[in-house]
């Protein structure tokens, strides 16, 4: 990436989230739902028993969330060794690590990481010295492995008037975790020239040839 071009952003032309659509749909739900139980329920014991399930619920959304943070901005990642030892040397030789809070957040993601979802699926990226889905969640260069394209497989551009050619692309985190997109020409001239200029490791997969013109910034 030219060096003129500095931070460049890449818009998702198929950015469906339906996981967070649903998932709040459902905790919106069930809050009217345990609303409506207490108005009509007798027993103190039967009204407590959608508070805690919501309770619940919302916990879980919340934790599958935070997982999915500390995956992304936290790496890398104590070893199982390093957090075996550190733990037993806290808990049982009363010595505090270095770095206490690599410790939890290792604890964490071994017990909860799981929650978190493998395949992202964002709005757009800023890409620059970090990949930012979000300004408060920003992705160190160095956790980014690869950066795949390959042919868009629903081909939303084959019977349109004016042609606008998309494509898939995968960036590969070593969380095994991935962004993906569909990206027009131009937002894929963009991402390849960010993961050269990056030394980040560039696929082409399944026939996929980029199309050769020039790239300009975008605000």
């Amino acid at each position: 990436m030219p060096a003129h071009l500095g931070e460049v952003q890449i818009r998702n032309r198929r950015y469906r989230p339906w996981v967070e659509i649903v998932g709040v749909m459902w905790l919106v739900l069930f809050l009217f739902l345990t609303m409506f139980w207490q108005g009509v329920a007798g027993s103190h014991r039967l009204r407590a028993y959608p508070l805690v399930a919501c309770l619940l619920l919302g916990a879980g959304y919340c934790l599958r969330m935070w997982m999915l943070v500390l995956d992304l901005t936290e790496r890398p990642l104590l070893s199982r060794r390093e957090t075996a030892r550190a733990v037993w040397n806290w808990l049982f030789h009363r010595v505090r690590p270095d770095n206490p809070r690599r410790v939890r957040v290792r604890i964490a993601l071994t017990l909860f990481g799981w929650l978190a979802p493998r395949r992202i699926s964002v709005a757009a990226l800023k890409l620059g010295d970090t990949v930012e889905f979000d300004s408060r969640v920003p992705v160190p260069v160095r956790s980014v492995t690869r950066v795949v394209f390959t042919p868009d497989p629903a081909e939303d551009y084959a019977e349109s008037e004016v042609p606008v050619h998309l494509c898939q692309a995968f960036i590969e985190l070593e969380s095994e975790k991935r962004f993906e997109l569909l990206l027009d020409e131009t937002d894929a001239a963009r991402l390849r020239d960010w993961a050269l200029a990056k030394g980040i490791t560039i696929c082409d997969c399944d026939g996929y040839a980029p199309r050769k013109f020039e790239t300009t910034s975008e605000a």
